[in-house]
């Protein structure tokens, strides 16, 4: 299966030694879903052996209703058999539909993620703990946890719930960081980190957006990062795919998705627009 694949070169004085980094989001696994997806995944990833896989949330489509788990561990561990696996939860890993009242809730997937957690080399976000270290590079992570509904369903990710519900958060986080070294951060949406410019990471990954629903053909041809339409239904997002530079020595990378529109990966026009992303980054010193 064809791969939506980007490399991204990534220079900054921090770095000594070179690395690539896999970003990978938004697989909205369900039990039907093909497996020649998660195979080509896998296929690409082999062939490229980064140093470090991440994953910027929404492994599941439904927090509750997942569904054949066994084969989502398997690919997991193939991952981690690559690479070490850095992973956060989106807002679908933490809500679930309710079909009686269609609307999306809240739902406690813990018990799903502590068997993710027990597979050797898959780190998962812990409070006030790095996702991971080397010998100069801090990964950290950051979800919305029980705030999930709140922030994205309630507030659809206004900046004002950002600075009620994000950036208290990340400022407590960033009290932790060692500016002499390469400080990472991993999580879900985009929505209003850019407008928020006194963070202190040296590179953000993100996913969330699904390339603001733009085919994967035409992706190259746009110049800008800006999408058709946001998952909260904002028209023309400014930020939906592709590297931002957002000042010297910080960048800001919005992943394409695995998946992008969930229950209609094995639809044959679906497959044929929106192909599985991987991003390469490659962060060598400048």
């Amino acid at each position: 299966m064809e791969i939506n694949k980007k490399n991204y070169v990534i220079e900054n004085e921090l770095v000594r030694k070179e690395r690539v980094i896999a970003l990978l989001s938004d697989l909205h696994y369900t039990p039907n879903m093909s497996q020649d997806i998660l195979n080509s995944i896998i296929l690409d990833l082999s062939a490229v052996n980064p140093d470090i896989i991440c994953f910027a949330g929404d492994l599941i489509n439904d927090a509750k209703e997942f569904g054949g788990i066994r084969y989502l561990i398997a690919w997991l561990e193939t991952l981690s058999k690559i690479a070490p696996v850095c992973l956060v939860k989106g807002n679908h890993d933490y809500l679930t539909f309710d079909r009686q009242a269609k609307k999306w809730h809240y739902y406690d997937s813990n018990e799903l993620f502590a068997f993710i957690a027990d597979i050797e080399n898959v780190f998962i976000l812990e409070k006030d703990k790095p996702l991971f270290e080397d010998e100069e590079l801090t990964i950290s992570g950051f979800d919305l946890g029980k705030f999930t509904e709140k922030y994205y369903k309630e507030h659809h990710e206004s900046n004002a719930a950002f600075k009620l519900y994000v950036k208290p958060e990340l400022t407590n986080i960033q009290g932790n960081l060692d500016p002499e070294r390469l400080n990472v951060l991993l999580t879900h949406s985009p929505r209003n980190y850019f407008d928020n410019l006194d963070l202190k990471y040296n590179i953000l990954m993100f996913g969330h957006m699904h390339n603001g629903a733009v085919p994967s053909k035409m992706l190259d041809k746009i110049k800008t990062n800006r999408g058709i339409i946001s998952p909260h239904g904002e028209i023309f997002p400014r930020y939906a795919h592709g590297i931002v530079e957002i000042s010297e020595n910080k960048t800001g990378i919005i992943a394409s998705p695995i998946t992008t529109i969930a229950n209609k990966s094995n639809h044959k026009l679906v497959r044929t627009l929106y192909k599985p992303g991987i991003q390469y980054l490659n962060i060598r010193k400048k």
